[in-house]
C-alpha cells in the first residue's frame, strides 16, 4: 500500500491542493514521529476560525458518520479521476492498484480503510480533497475550512447554509458516505472558537507558592474537570486536564493525592489511560518516589474485567502494558477473561506477563493457539499473533506455516519481532499528548 501511494504522490500532491478548503492535508512529519501528520495541528483551529468567520453570520458544522469505517475503497479511483471515467476503465487507473493494495491488508474487504496508520490520513484526504472540489462547483467560493472529515463553513444567510448542506449531503452520497446528523448544526454568530470547557480548564489558576496550595489547586482542577466531563461525554475532558497537570510541580506531601485523581480520571474515562500511566511515571521519576502499586492494582484489574468482556482491546491492552511496566500481579479472574479475546495485541501483552509470572493463575491459551493453527493464519488478522507468539517462545502453534511461508520464514530466520519483551521502560510517546479539543495528537481516527 505505502508503495502505490509512493508511485501516485506527485498526483496526490496537485489534487489535495485543488481547492483550499482542507487545512489537514499531508505534510511531512519534521519531528519523525509520524510519515506525515496534518498540515495544521488541533491546536491552531481556533486561531484559523477568528480569521475565517469575521463578517459572516452564519456557521454550518457537521462531520461523516463513521468516515474511516464507511470509506468505500473503489472511491478513490473515483477520487482520483472522477467516478465515470474510473468505471468505464475499471481496473485500468493508476489509482485501481491503491485500491487493491488496500483491500489486500483487510482480506478483500472493500468497505472500511485500516484505523491508525498514516496511509489512513492520505486515503482520507484523497477521497474528501474529491468532494471538495465538487462543492465548490456546486456552491461557489467557500469560506471556511475541513479539517480531516470535519467541515466547518461559514455564510451570510441562512439560505446559503442549507443550500450548502444539501450540496454537500448529495455529494458524500455519491461517494458512499453520509453526513452524522447528531454532529451537523447552523449556528449564528457570534459563536465561541473553540469549546467551552477547553477555555474554562486553561485559564483554571494553580498556585505554585507552596506544596500545599498546589496539590489543593489541582484537587480543584480534578474537581471542575469532572464535572466538564459529565455535561460532555466522549469529548475527552478528562485527558486533557491530565495533561495540564504534567507541568504542574507537585512535592512529596501531594504525590499520593494526585495519584489518586490520576486514577479517578482513568477510572471515568478509560481512554485516557495513556496519558495518565504517562502522568505517573513522569512524577513519579521527578519527585523519586515510587508508584503506589495497590492503587494501580486495583485500577488495572478493573479496566481488566470491565472491558475484556466489551471486546474492548485498546483500554485491556493498556491494562496490560502498565501491569508489566510496573510489575504489578493480577488475578486468575483477570486471566480467563483475557484468554477468552480474539486481539492479538492483548494476546501478546498477556502472554508476556504470563510469562512473567504475573497473572495468579496461567492464562489458558488454546483459543490463541487455534487461531495460529489454522489454515491460513499468517494471511488473516491473526498474522502478528502467529508470528511473534512463536518468536518469542510463548506459542508453538505457529510454527510450521512460518517454515512454510518463504516471507516469514525470511523474517523468522533473521530474527525479526515486533514486540520487545525485554524493553520495559518510560516508553511513553509524545503521541500520547493531548491538545486544545481533547484528542490525541496526530490521531486520525
Amino acid at each position: 500500500m505505502a508503495e502505490e501511494i509512493e508511485k501516485l504522490w506527485p498526483e496526490l500532491s496537485r489534487h489535495f491542493h485543488k481547492v483550499a478548503l482542507s487545512r489537514s492535508w499531508p505534510s511531512h512529519d519534521n519531528s519523525n514521529e509520524r510519515a506525515v501528520i496534518p498540515r495544521l495541528s488541533m491546536s491552531e483551529i481556533p486561531g484559523v476560525r477568528a480569521r475565517t468567520w469575521p463578517g459572516l453570520r452564519y456557521i454550518l458544522s457537521t462531520d461523516i458518520s463513521q468516515f474511516y469505517a464507511s470509506i468505500y475503497t473503489h472511491s478513490i479511483p473515483w477520487a482520483l479521476h472522477g467516478k465515470s471515467y474510473a468505471k468505464a476503465n475499471l481496473g485500468k487507473t493508476p489509482a485501481d492498484a491503491l485500491d487493491k493494495a488496500i483491500q489486500r491488508t483487510q482480506e478483500g474487504q472493500t468497505m472500511g480503510v485500516p484505523i491508525g496508520p498514516d496511509s489512513s490520513l492520505i486515503i482520507a484526504e484523497i477521497v474528501l480533497a474529491a468532494v471538495d472540489v465538487e462543492l465548490v462547483a456546486k456552491v461557489g467560493r467557500l469560506v471556511g475550512f475541513r479539517y480531516l472529515d470535519d467541515y466547518e463553513l461559514a455564510f451570510r444567510s441562512l439560505a446559503e447554509c442549507e443550500h450548502a448542506l444539501a450540496a454537500l449531503e448529495g455529494i458524500l452520497s455519491t461517494f458512499e458516505l453520509r453526513l452524522n446528523p447528531l454532529k451537523t448544526a447552523i449556528d449564528e454568530v457570534p459563536r465561541t472558537l473553540q469549546s467551552p470547557w477547553v477555555s474554562s480548564l486553561v485559564r483554571f489558576p494553580i498556585r505554585r507558592a507552596t506544596p500545599r496550595q498546589t496539590i489543593n489547586d489541582t484537587v480543584a482542577l480534578f474537581s471542575h474537570a469532572f464535572e466538564l466531563a459529565a455535561v460532555n461525554p466522549g469529548a475527552g475532558v478528562l485527558k486533557y486536564a491530565l495533561q495540564a497537570c504534567r507541568n504542574v510541580s507537585v512535592a512529596e506531601i501531594g504525590w499520593r493525592t494526585l495519584q489518586g485523581l490520576v486514577i479517578s480520571a482513568v477510572a471515568a474515562e478509560p481512554s485516557s489511560a495513556p496519558v495518565a500511566f504517562d502522568l505517573i511515571d513522569h512524577h513519579a521519576a521527578a519527585l523519586g518516589q515510587p508508584v503506589g502499586k495497590r492503587s494501580v492494582s486495583q485500577l488495572i484489574e478493573a479496566m481488566i474485567l470491565r472491558n475484556a468482556g466489551l471486546g474492548n482491546g485498546s483500554e485491556v491492552a493498556w491494562a496490560l502494558w502498565a501491569a508489566l511496566h510496573w510489575n504489578i500481579r493480577m488475578t486468575g479472574a483477570a486471566a480467563d477473561v483475557v484468554s477468552q479475546m480474539e486481539d492479538d495485541f492483548v494476546a501478546l501483552l498477556a502472554l508476556d506477563a504470563d510469562a512473567r509470572d504475573l497473572f495468579a493463575r496461567p492464562l489458558n491459551t488454546a483459543r490463541w493457539a487455534t487461531f495460529a493453527a489454522a489454515p491460513g493464519a499468517l494471511k488473516n488478522e491473526h498474522w502478528l499473533l502467529t508470528y511473534e507468539a512463536n518468536q518469542q517462545g510463548w506459542l508453538k502453534a505457529g510454527g510450521r506455516a512460518i517454515a512454510r511461508d518463504p516471507f516469514f520464514r525470511a523474517l523468522s530466520d533473521a530474527g525479526v519481532r515486533f514486540y520487545a519483551a525485554t524493553r520495559y521502560g518510560a516508553l511513553f510517546t509524545g503521541a500520547a499528548a493531548t491538545v486544545p479539543g481533547g484528542i490525541l495528537r496526530h490521531a486520525y481516527i
